[in-house]
């Protein structure tokens, strides 16, 4: 199981991109419909707020690039 700090504050665990990605939309203030339509709404303010690129159409690149972009650290 890996465990992933948020940048914000707290940490997520999963076995793999889907359950990591799901627990950080079970944190947040705006979980949106579906886990899809949050990481678009979650991509727009990466991209609004710090100009960082998320993919958001394959869950494993979703969650490199929220590690790339330091959004996530990976902490085992």
């Amino acid at each position: 199981m890996a465990k992933y700090e948020m940048r914000g504050g707290g940490f997520v665990t999963g076995d793999n991109a889907r359950e990591i990605l799901e627990a950080v939309r079970g944190s947040s203030f705006n979980p949106e419909g579906d886990l899809r339509a949050f990481l678009r709404e979650l991509a727009r303010r990466c991209k609004e707020y710090a100009g960082s690129e998320i993919n958001t159409e394959d869950l494993d690149k979703a969650l490199a690039d929220l590690v790339r972009c330091g959004f996530l650290s990976r902490r085992d």
